[in-house]
Parts: C-alpha cells; sequence; structure tokens
C-alpha cells in the first residue's frame, strides 16, 4: 500500500477540509445549489487569485455549520481559530430576517478583516454565476446587494490591490 505524503501544509489541509465537508454535509440537499461543488468552487477561485491559506481553507468551510452538524471546536481543531474565526463570519444567524441577515454577515466579516470579506466576496461572485446560469432573477439581485455592501464597506486601496474584490466591482459596474 502506498503512503500518500503532502508536500506542503496546504495540500494537507484542503484535504482535510474535503474529507471533512464529504463526511459532514447531509446526503440530500435542502437547497438548489449542492453546497459541496460550491464550496469547491469557492475554494478554487481564492485558490486562483492567491489569498492566504486561512481563507482558502475557510472557502471550502464557509457554509459548512449552518449546512451540517459539525461543532465548532472540531473546525478549529484541525484548521486553527482563525479559519474558526472566518466561517463563523460568513455563517447566518438565521433568527434574523432575510435582509438583516446579509447585512450582519458582512458586517462580521468586515470586523474579522480581509480574509472574510474575501470569502464572502467568492461566495457572493459563485452565488451570481450560478443563479445566473439557472435564470434566477431575484437570487442574481440578492448577490447585487451583497456585492454592495461588501464595496461600500472597503477602502479605495484595499479595493484596488485585490483581484477578488476587483471582480466585484467589475461584476457591479
Amino acid at each position: 500500500m502506498k503512503i500518500w505524503k503532502f508536500k506542503t501544509e496546504e495540500e494537507f489541509l484542503r484535504e482535510e477540509a474535503v474529507r471533512l465537508l464529504v463526511s459532514a454535509l447531509p446526503r440530500e440537499a435542502s437547497s438548489k445549489k449542492p453546497v459541496l461543488l460550491h464550496s469547491l468552487r469557492v475554494w478554487n477561485y481564492l485558490h486562483e487569485k492567491k489569498c492566504s491559506l486561512d481563507a482558502i481553507i475557510a472557502g471550502y468551510l464557509h457554509d459548512l455549520i449552518e449546512d451540517s452538524d459539525v461543532e465548532h471546536k472540531m473546525i478549529s481543531d484541525l484548521f486553527g481559530e482563525d479559519v474558526l474565526a472566518i466561517v463563523l463570519a460568513n455563517t447566518k444567524n438565521l433568527t434574523l430576517a432575510r435582509q438583516e441577515l446579509l447585512e450582519d454577515i458582512v458586517h462580521r466579516c468586515y470586523q474579522y478583516g480581509e480574509d472574510a470579506l474575501l470569502v464572502k466576496a467568492a461566495d457572493v461572485i459563485d452565488n451570481y454565476h450560478f443563479y445566473r446560469n439557472l435564470g434566477e432573477e431575484w437570487e442574481m439581485k440578492r448577490a447585487i446587494v451583497q456585492w454592495e455592501m461588501i464595496l461600500t464597506r472597503l477602502d479605495d486601496e484595499v479595493k484596488v490591490g485585490n483581484d477578488v474584490f476587483n471582480a466585484l466591482i467589475e461584476m457591479v459596474s
């Protein structure tokens, strides 16, 4: 039996994140959006844009708490407190009304910092493209509202220097 050796910490953490996603996500999705594929696309986007390792791993896991029974401790034990904080910043507070929910997530991401906002931006970009392909106008508008919330909170210097935020600006323009 060949034992797989990871070349980098990122390879190891990526595989652990995928294992956790596959084992924790429910078999039957209650959403029309496939959560596993969405999480992989968000990860890929953050990876391609060379975001921090914490943001990349949180990209995999950003919907995990709201879509599964995974506990906070498991995420922090496997990936660290920073990844958990980014995931929590991106987790919906389902006790809030829909409009408040969007504002709350963006506010918490802003409070955490750039990595949490990058994960939310990649999430919103993927949601927009997914729902555009389905012709879901309402969901597309919801994504645009989130883009605008994110962009209004960013300093101009942060927007200009980051490919993820630049992609948001181009989509809203």
